[in-house]
């Protein structure tokens, strides 16, 4: 009997289930997932943050290529917090919720669209690595100045 074929057989067929079960659920809630490694290179993007952003490659681009100019102050200060303060973020409760903000992001198309996004620090988890984004098109655009 080869245990060690078996074995991976398994952790493959349950790593694909998870995979199914994660996009179901972003395609329930309408949402988004991006992972990015600490130098913001894209290194997964679910399948529903392809088609939200309209751009089937966003692995391997830096996520401040994609956010407006206006609103990159903003997401290069959040970006640097996250990095600064990995520490404090692997202390926090596994319930607790980071703030939301609206980011312009350039789509697949070339516009700008607004998306409501959270920002989960993974940095020091040895599993992850990286920050998770996780995100929603924001239908309320009013605080956008635009």
């Amino acid at each position: 009997m080869d245990l060690a074929g078996t074995l991976t057989q398994r952790q493959r067929e349950r790593a694909a289930i998870e995979h199914r079960a994660l996009e179901a659920i972003s395609n329930a809630y309408g949402t988004f997932n991006i992972l990015l490694e600490p130098d913001l290179t894209v290194i997964w993007a679910s399948e529903t943050a392809r088609t939200a952003l309209g751009d089937p490659d966003l692995v391997g681009r830096n996520a401040l290529d994609l956010v407006h100019p206006d609103d990159l102050q903003f997401a290069t200060a959040a970006f640097a917090y996250h990095d600064e303060h990995a520490q404090a973020y692997a202390t926090f409760e596994k319930d607790w919720h980071p703030d939301q903000a609206v980011v312009r992001v350039r789509t697949g198309s070339g516009e700008w669209c607004g998306f409501r996004l959270s920002a989960f620090n993974h940095l020091l988890d040895p599993a992850i690595g990286g920050i998770l984004i996780s995100g929603v098109l924001a239908h309320d655009q009013t605080d956008l100045g635009t």
